[in-house]
């Protein structure tokens, strides 16, 4: 979908890939990747919010939603 508020002046959109492996210990390794094409001239700012605040979020957030995944699925 479309981004909203300043992100959404700066990115024309976004790419997500996200992969799941299981492990030996009964675990799922999930590893994602996003990208983002930001708008001409705006590639710096872009990649800074991405480090600064996307990635910590994600890293975040992840264990929340395995354990909903978790709950969902039994």
């Amino acid at each position: 979908d479309s981004f909203t508020g300043l992100f959404g002046r700066l990115v024309e959109r976004a790419e997500a890939d996200w992969r799941f492996a299981p492990e030996a210990s009964a675990s799922t390794r999930i590893r994602w990747s996003y990208r983002y094409i930001a708008r001409r001239g705006f590639g710096p700012i872009v990649a800074a919010i991405v480090r600064l605040f996307w990635a910590p979020y994600m890293r975040r957030v992840l264990p929340g939603l395995v354990a909903e995944v978790a709950r969902v699925t039994g």
